[in-house]
């Protein structure tokens, strides 16, 4: 009899348990969703570093600052031209601010306040075209850094 109810209760209790992992499993979905998309809207460019080699002049890089950027599920628009898209290609967290200065060869060390992990982007064209924006970091503090021929642009949500 003992052992029948040590068994009821550990079957009631399954259940509870059973569902508090059900509904953790749905709020880690939700919150992987919004990671995934945490780049959507529009970013405006502030800030730039250059790499120990870059492909882009000063005035082209300087040029790019001001510039807007904003990412859509179907679309991507670069200051008024706008450009569809298949998707985005993303790894969370691949690397961290030492990796990247060792990678890509650049100092982004006033940037990288707080920053642990950094997420790589990728947009997915049809044309498989290449363009200001197609690459980008996202930062696990939110950050959006947009990656073009050797130079990190810096990214703020506009508001």
């Amino acid at each position: 009899m003992a052992l029948a109810e040590c068994v009821i209760l550990g079957l009631s209790g399954c259940g509870n348990t059973a569902q508090e992992v059900q509904d953790s499993a749905a709020e880690d979905t939700e919150e992987e969703a919004s990671e995934k998309t945490s780049w959507y809207g529009t970013r405006v460019v502030t800030e730039t570093k250059a790499a120990e080699v870059s492909a882009l002049s000063e005035e082209e890089i300087s040029g790019k600052v001001g510039n807007t950027v904003t990412y859509e599920a179907n679309t991507v628009q670069i200051n008024e031209e706008q450009l569809e898209i298949e998707g985005y290609e993303t790894m969370q967290d691949v690397y961290t601010p030492d990796s990247i200065k060792e990678d890509y060869k650049a100092d982004l060390s006033d940037w990288e306040d707080g920053v642990e992990n950094i997420s790589f982007g990728e947009v997915i064209s049809s044309e498989d075209q290449d363009f200001f924006g197609d690459t980008f970091f996202v930062t696990d503090t939110g950050e959006l850094w947009i990656y073009q021929e050797g130079v990190f642009f810096r990214t703020e949500k506009a508001e």
